[in-house]
């Protein structure tokens, strides 16, 4: 993954999981994958806090894996 621009994200948003779990977004990042851009939120990394990863390449400890992305008031 080539990380193009990275902006810090409001407080509010979360990655969604599908056991419903919530991960804060703690930046967007425009990144480039097979030519192509995306806009992809990053999280601390639920099985390694050390690290910084995409939402979508996360999966919690418990097996579940991103869905979407949620803004909660």
């Amino acid at each position: 993954m080539d990380v193009r621009q990275l902006a810090s994200a409001h407080p509010e948003w979360r990655a969604v999981f599908d056991d419903e779990s919530l991960v804060r977004i703690a930046a967007w990042a425009v990144v480039v994958e097979e030519g192509e851009q995306r806009v992809v939120g990053i999280i601390v990394d639920p099985n390694d806090p050390s690290r910084m990863i995409p939402a979508p390449e996360a999966v919690t400890p418990e097996g579940s894996v991103f869905v979407r992305y949620a803004r909660r008031a």
